[in-house]
């Protein structure tokens, strides 16, 4: 038997019509503690985005580990999901910079870009996501944050 809820096991296979229903369900009532843990961060890995979109609506994320689904997203080069968190933050408090090193090391362009324009802070500096880009060889990443220094975005 597994540890999973029904809103985890069906954020997971990407179920729409079951996490409408228990996101129903779970409305009408106190919800017991553990429904929401992990049906983020599991959507979000196997990128599933019509069930993020709904756990966002929900703010069933304010019941997540904040800082992992977004990197989860930028790991798994997810971009219209990281998009999705992203627009969200006016209620989560992100922390860009390491998934901004993610992404970079991963080679994910679009996302960089993404996580630059949402104020994630560029550092040229041996830890930095330039650098990361840089040593794992993935010039585009880096070309783009080039342009992205010359548009006047910060690099500290």
């Amino acid at each position: 038997m597994s540890d999973k809820t029904v809103l985890q096991e069906a954020a997971e296979f990407g179920n729409v019509k079951v996490v409408i229903s228990e996101l129903a369900r779970i409305a009408k009532k106190s919800a017991p503690e553990g429904t929401f843990k992990g049906a983020l961060e599991v959507a979000v890995r196997f990128g599933h985005t019509e069930v993020v979109r709904l756990l966002i609506e929900a703010r069933v994320v304010v019941h997540a580990n904040n800082d992992e689904a977004l990197k989860t997203a930028c790991l798994y080069g997810h971009e219209e999901i990281a998009r999705l968190l992203i627009e969200a933050r006016s209620w989560v408090d992100w922390n860009y910079d390491i998934a901004l090193k993610m992404a970079a090391a991963r080679g994910r362009t679009e996302t960089v870009k993404l996580l630059v324009k949402a104020g994630a802070n560029l550092r040229d500096d041996d830890y930095g996501a330039i650098r990361l880009a840089k040593d794992n060889g993935h010039d585009e990443v880096v070309e783009a944050f080039k342009l992205l220094i010359k548009q006047g975005y910060n690099c500290r």
